[in-house]
């Protein structure tokens, strides 16, 4: 390979691995928070379960918990998951484009 097509080639990588490296770190933090929605969501219906079995008033009052907490968090969880998605979408075709490079570069 020449000179300049190696200081390219590399210059490339190392800006797929910086690309890859930053938005991975909002796709794990982005990770975190919806799994820790989805635990509160969780703990929610085990407190429901045992609000049926202790009496009406628990049960209810339980319930508009829930329900005040799918108000508070249910958009802003759904755009998460939302932008997570394509998060992971970009990262696969990234790790591809990294991998891509590697394997030329080894072939040479």
């Amino acid at each position: 390979m020449h000179t300049t097509h190696l200081i390219i080639f590399f210059s490339r990588y190392k800006d797929y691995v910086q690309e890859y490296n930053e938005k991975y770190g909002v796709y794990s933090y982005l990770n975190s928070q919806i799994d820790k929605t989805m635990s509160e969501f969780l703990k929610i219906q085990d407190d429901l379960n045992v609000g049926k079995e202790r009496g009406k008033e628990q049960y209810y009052n339980t319930l508009e918990r829930l329900r005040d907490m799918y108000h508070e968090s249910g958009t802003r969880h759904k755009l998460m998951k939302k932008v997570f998605v394509l998060l992971h979408e970009e990262l696969q075709i990234i790790k591809e484009r990294i991998n891509d490079f590697t394997d030329a570069y080894s072939n040479e």
